[in-house]
């Protein structure tokens, strides 16, 4: 399967995702029904069955988001910050993932995060991802390098898909991440690709979440100035991480 492909089987069931884990959650007995089952001396084997049920259906959740697995486990309470400015970014991550419902998730707000590799922004990312999917909402991470190479997939003769069916699974999710913004020198086409998604989501006032080892200007150069614009609607922030990294603090 190519990788356009398995994005499209990944992306194709979301529209669904928030009944899969329903599904999920209503086959998994709650602690309290467990244990009226089952006698005094079973209970705690009741308990941990239960709990092994849970983090089946979470693996399979975090499967449909394509979340890395370097990165599958890492949350908004594990990153931790180390002086004042990681830490008022840090609070504005988590707000934008708790707030999701009321703000973010309904009026498009993206969210930008850039600065130099290994400040924590990856690990930031895909905390949103985590709490949102925790919330029943569904996410989708990518790369802008993929995002591209999914896309020109589609230009195969063979290919079962067409670039439309692409843009729409990128549509799909509650939230898209995109990462690597800016990694390669970008042609004129693979820019065109980018804001085709951006523009689309945008129109659907879906919110995106962009990452990038570039500075604000950067990333705003790189994207073009129509596509920034579309991802400052409605407080769009972009969050700067000037400081060292952050995975050499970690060790």
């Amino acid at each position: 399967m190519s990788a356009a492909e398995k994005v499209i089987d990944i992306t194709s069931r979301l529209p669904n995702f928030t009944d899969s884990l329903s599904r999920f959650t209503e086959q998994a007995l709650s602690p309290e029904e467990f244990q009226w089952q089952c006698t005094e001396a079973t209970r705690k084997e009741a308990v941990e069955i239960y709990a092994e049920q849970r983090r089946r259906a979470s693996d399979v959740v975090l499967g449909r988001a394509a979340i890395p697995s370097r990165f599958a486990q890492k949350t908004l309470s594990s990153y931790e910050p180390s002086n004042p400015q990681q830490a008022r970014i840090k609070a504005i991550v988590e707000a934008y993932a708790t707030n999701f419902a009321q703000d973010a998730g309904v009026n498009g707000v993206s969210l930008i995060l850039c600065g130099g590799p290994g400040t924590g922004k990856t690990h930031l990312g895909c905390g949103v991802a985590n709490e949102l999917l925790k919330q029943g909402f569904s996410a989708l991470y990518t790369t802008a390098p993929g995002l591209v190479r999914d896309i020109r997939a589609t230009w195969a003769k063979d290919s079962e898909r067409t670039e439309t069916d692409v843009i729409k699974a990128f549509i799909a999710p509650d939230l898209l991440i995109i990462d690597e913004i800016g990694v390669q020198v970008g042609s004129a086409d693979e820019k065109i690709r980018l804001f085709d998604v951006i523009n689309a989501r945008y129109e659907q006032v879906k919110p995106l979440l962009i990452i990038s080892n570039l500075d604000v200007k950067g990333v705003v150069e790189y994207l073009g100035e129509r596509a920034a614009d579309r991802l400052r609607e409605n407080g769009g922030q972009a969050l700067a991480f000037t400081w060292g990294s952050y995975r050499r603090n970690a060790q």
